[in-house]
């Protein structure tokens, strides 16, 4: 990847002068539009990703632009609303990061969003990540003496979710 410019350099008159490109951000990577840009570049081609199968399983990828240069993701976000505390949103999320899909949104729109999306209604007890068969699984592996550890592994989940799960103090609704 490129260095990173610390700098954007401007021409006044025949002086060139070293200036800020943004009130906020005098090194790309401290400002917070860097870490949405590092994280969308690494959901879409990091295999390890918990969320693959909702980015790079689905053969989602960042436009060749934003892909060469964080700048140009840079700009676009300056010149289309960021504001601090704003998350990217694809507004298709069946295609790629590009300008011309994506948008900035409030964390907990972005959140209801994905929810609705990945198939779980919203409501008491039904903002889940698995289905009842899921965490009769959980349950089912845990009675069988597979360590926590494992299982957690195994559904990309904390050891503390397997044991919430295991005590019914989350997904109590669910019998098994």
């Amino acid at each position: 990847m490129q260095r990173l410019m610390r700098f954007a350099v401007s021409m006044k008159g025949n002086n060139m002068s070293r200036q800020p490109s943004h009130s906020l951000c005098l090194n790309y990577s401290r400002h917070p539009l860097y870490s949405i840009y590092w994280n969308m570049k690494t959901r879409c081609y990091n295999a390890s990703e918990h969320n693959f199968p909702y980015y790079q399983g689905k053969g989602i990828k960042l436009c060749d632009e934003w892909l060469a240069s964080v700048r140009s993701f840079y700009d676009w976000a300056i010149s289309n609303g960021w504001k601090k505390g704003l998350s990217i949103d694809r507004i298709d999320s069946n295609k790629n990061y590009c300008p011309e899909n994506c948008c900035f949104i409030t964390t907990s729109e972005n959140s209801r969003k994905r929810i609705l999306e990945r198939g779980f209604p919203p409501g008491p007890g039904r903002n889940r990540k698995f289905n009842d068969d899921i965490i009769c699984g959980i349950r089912k592996l845990l009675l069988d003496g597979i360590e926590g550890a494992t299982i957690a592994r195994k559904f990309n989940v904390s050891n503390k979710t397997v044991y919430k799960i295991r005590d019914k103090k989350i997904y109590i609704d669910v019998l098994g």
